[in-house]
């Protein structure tokens, strides 16, 4: 058997990008894993945000996805890979953080 439980909350709304940083600091999240849908690449919002998190001294590890389909498991396990310190195999984020539409947020879980 197994048997997985994944803890995810999900935000939706307009503005809710400027809550983040508080959100993470609430939780004692410092390291995040931020995985942006391409279309938001160029986004000024989300530009501010990342920065705004590095300025606080979050680590952020970001991952801009631009897959055309639902993700797949070799897209999982090249996340993953860019989420684990290659040397220990040691996570490098704390939560994961996704920004944009279904695919983006089904690749977050």
């Amino acid at each position: 058997m197994i048997d997985v439980i994944i803890k995810t909350r999900t935000i939706i709304g307009k503005g809710e990008l400027q809550n983040i940083p508080d959100f993470l600091a609430d939780n004692g999240y410092k390291k995040y894993g931020f995985i942006v849908d391409q279309a938001f690449r160029s986004n000024e919002d989300v530009g501010r945000l990342i920065t705004e998190l590095r300025e606080k001294g979050l680590h952020a590890v970001t991952y801009y996805y631009d897959l055309p389909f639902e993700p797949d498991y070799e897209s999982l396990d090249n996340i993953k890979y860019l989420f684990k310190d290659r040397n220990t195999n040691w996570s490098l984020v704390d939560v994961i953080v996704a920004v944009g539409g279904g695919s983006v947020i089904d690749f977050a879980k």
